[in-house]
Formats: structure tokens, C-alpha cells, sequence
């Protein structure tokens, strides 16, 4: 699903993609891994409902976007074969209960539970496919996201253990040109917990990802490191059930850190709220419901001052 493409928040993300643009003419280092980065971005996280991370600028959240997401990816999965789902509508509705006009969205799965399928299409941004493939166990191991411009395609491997080794990916014109692509290659300690990540942009261009643990293997610490020279730190935290809470990053502009994401659950583990702030001030609140199956059911989407901007509910 393409965040974009969601009506009651076009003019949301049309502001905010106007910031991305302004913030990486300001910090050109890293350098975007595609041209048309903004629709891919949108497209990859809004389908597993994480909200924005401003890869544009470069803070990427190596950690939390390819184990963690990842993860949840997978859960998400064995979720719909343990209820036997096949087909998913995504219905939009307005600020004001009306249903947003000329919204398409809908998740098929494959009766073997290796392939889903999701298709959004408004007026404003047009259509978008993503198709993802899954290994026996789950976990996905190729994923293809494309619209009528660009076409992004991210392959994925892992160890004996399981453990995610590598993320390929490459984006390009739906043509074929302007190819570019980046590489994460994971290394890990003996206990299987995040050692080291060498990025690697267009075969070439590397920086490398220090890792750091508490006492109890979650990943605390992330640190950006390009030609011997820290860029950036991203901060993770956790609750006494090793939740993740919160990604906290340096905001320069504030001058102290600040939340990128925060995250609530409910009693099951699911998670009931996410805030995904911008900017170190502006942000947006995802309250998500479930079903007693554990099926996200309905996500309702405010602004900082609490104003209801919209609805998303699913049909299964």
C-alpha cells in the first residue's frame, strides 16, 4: 500500500516529501540509494504500517527497518496462513466518515503462503504493485515494487541460524535507466546478535554499521561510520518485556535527542499506537485495532493537535 495514494493523506505527505527534498539538499551525505526514493519508501512501509522513516536524510534505522521489520514480516505472514486469510480490502475513509473517492486497495495471498500481492491506485498518485515471495519458513526472500515509474527489487538471504546475512537491492526507471543500487551485508558475534552491517551503495560506495547490545541482546546502539568518520547514531529502546519503544536519533536542528518512532502495545503484543515524529516537532499518531484473531482490523491516523485525519479498515 502507497501512503501517497491514501487520500485524506496526499496533502500530508506532499508537504513532508517538500521537506525531504529541502533537508537533502542541506545534507547531501549519504547519498539517496534511488532517484524516485520517495514513492519507494512510502510503498515499503506503509504496507507493514511503521510509518516514515526519513531515509532521504540518510538516517536509515538499519536494525529496526531490515531485522525487525523483517521480522514482523514474517510474523504477519504465519498470521494469515494460522487463519486461513486469502484476500484483504483496504477501504480509506476521510476526516469526516465519508469514504475517500477512487481508493483501490486489496492483499492477495497465494493458497501456498509464498507470495502475497498488494495493489493500491488513487487519482493523484496512480497505481503501485508489491509483490514479496517467502521461504518455507516465513521469512521473505524477494520483494518487487513498482509503479508506472519506477521499479524496486530487494532480495534477501540468511544463515543457518536464520539470521539475515544479506539485502540487496536495486532500483530503476520502469525503463531501465538510471540504475542504482545498495547492499547490507550483516555480521554477527558468536550469540547471533548484531556485530557489524557494511552498506554498500552502487558496489563501491561503503560505510559501515557498528552495533551495540545490552545485557539482554536487544540492539541499543547503531553508529554510522563513512571513511573512518562517525555520521550519525541511532539510539533504540525497549520495556521490560523487550518491546522496542522507541528509535531516538540527534536532532541537529533541536540540539538534544529525539524520538524518530514510539511505539505502545496491547495485551496480546500487537502494537496499538505508533507516533512517528518530523522534524523533531511536527509528528502523526497510528492507533491500530485488532479482531480477537489478532487481525488488524482498522487503523485511524491524527495529527500533533489530536485531529482525526482519516481512517484505513480492513476486510478480510
Amino acid at each position: 500500500m502507497n501512503f501517497p495514494s491514501i487520500p485524506f493523506l496526499q496533502k500530508v505527505y506532499a508537504k513532508r516529501f517538500s521537506f525531504f527534498r529541502a533537508q537533502l539538499q542541506k545534507h547531501p551525505w549519504p547519498k539517496p540509494a534511488c532517484r524516485g526514493i520517495g514513492r519507494i519508501v512510502f510503498n515499503r512501509l506503509c504496507l507493514i504500517n511503521i510509518g516514515v522513516l526519513s531515509l532521504l536524510t540518510g538516517n536509515a534505522q538499519f536494525y529496526y527497518t531490515d531485522i525487525v521489520l523483517t521480522s514482523r514480516n514474517t510474523e504477519q505472514l504465519k498470521l494469515y496462513k494460522a487463519n486461513q486469510v486469502r484476500e484483504i480490502k483496504l477501504i480509506s475513509y476521510e476526516a469526516t466518515g465519508e469514504r475517500s473517492e477512487n481508493f483501490a486497495g486489496e492483499v492477495s495471498v497465494d493458497a501456498a503462503y509464498s507470495k502475497t500481492a498488494t495493489y493500491t491506485s488513487s487519482p493523484a498518485s496512480g497505481a503501485s504493485w508489491l509483490t514479496t515471495f517467502y521461504l518455507p519458513d516465513g521469512k521473505p526472500v524477494k520483494s518487487v515494487d513498482s509503479s508506472a515509474e519506477n521499479v524496486h527489487t530487494s532480495t534477501y538471504t540468511y544463515n543457518e541460524n536464520g539470521m539475515l546475512t544479506s539485502a540487496h537491492s536495486i532500483s530503476a526507471t520502469a525503463k531501465g535507466k538510471d540504475q542504482q543500487s545498495e547492499s547490507h551485508i550483516w555480521l554477527y558475534d558468536a550469540h547471533n546478535k548484531p556485530q557489524k552491517m557494511l552498506w554498500i551503495k552502487n558496489g563501491n560506495d561503503t560505510s559501515i554499521v557498528q552495533f551495540k547490545t545490552d545485557e539482554t541482546g536487544n540492539v541499543t546502539e547503531e553508529e554510522v561510520f563513512y571513511k573512518g568518520s562517525s555520521k550519525n547514531t541511532t539510539h533504540y529502546y525497549y520495556d521490560k518485556e523487550n518491546r522496542m519503544t522507541d528509535i531516538v536519533r540527534y536532532n541537529d536542528r533541536l540540539k538534544k535527542l529525539m524520538p524518530d518512532n514510539i511505539f505502545e502495545y496491547n495485551d496480546r503484543g500487537g502494537i496499538s499506537q505508533m507516533i512517528s515524529v518530523q522534524n523533531g516537532s511536527d509528528y502523526l499518531i497510528w492507533k491500530y485495532e485488532y479482531n480477537d484473531k489478532g487481525l488488524r482490523i482498522r487503523e485511524l491516523c491524527y495529527n500533533k493537535q489530536k485531529q482525526l485525519l482519516g481512517r484505513i479498515e480492513y476486510q478480510y
